[in-house]
């Protein structure tokens, strides 16, 4: 929950922010750095948010895997709220994709450390 509400204070900071790149609020020395001041504004927004999301989004692996929770309820639970959030497809061909390249890796015999 946490991480969702630091989402939105970036989100607010960036739209508060955002009008007062303007030559009544700031004086640049050229007036196409002006939204190029906007693109390094949004540009920031977006590292900064993809930062949280991240973590957000390893969790939701987790829960597809079924390693978030000893509960399978839970990380099914879990994994679809967070999904749906992210506007991801949770299916079962995500863990098919992710472990058919490890499977064909550990088959040609090329070197891993997975230890899978």
């Amino acid at each position: 929950m946490w991480d969702f509400f630091l989402i939105g204070c970036i989100y607010k900071t960036a739209i508060y922010l955002d009008p007062l790149v303007d030559s009544k609020h700031i004086t640049l020395p050229h007036p196409m750095l002006y939204p190029f001041m906007r693109f390094v504004l949004w540009s920031l927004y977006g590292f900064a948010a993809g930062l949280v999301a991240t973590g957000l989004w390893v969790i939701a692996h987790e829960c597809g895997h079924q390693a978030f929770s000893e509960s399978k309820i839970i990380n099914n639970t879990v994994g679809w709220v967070l999904h749906t959030s992210f506007v991801l497809a949770r299916c079962s061909n995500i863990y098919i994709a992710n472990h058919l390249i490890v499977s064909i890796f550990l088959v040609s015999g090329f070197p891993t450390t997975l230890g899978v």
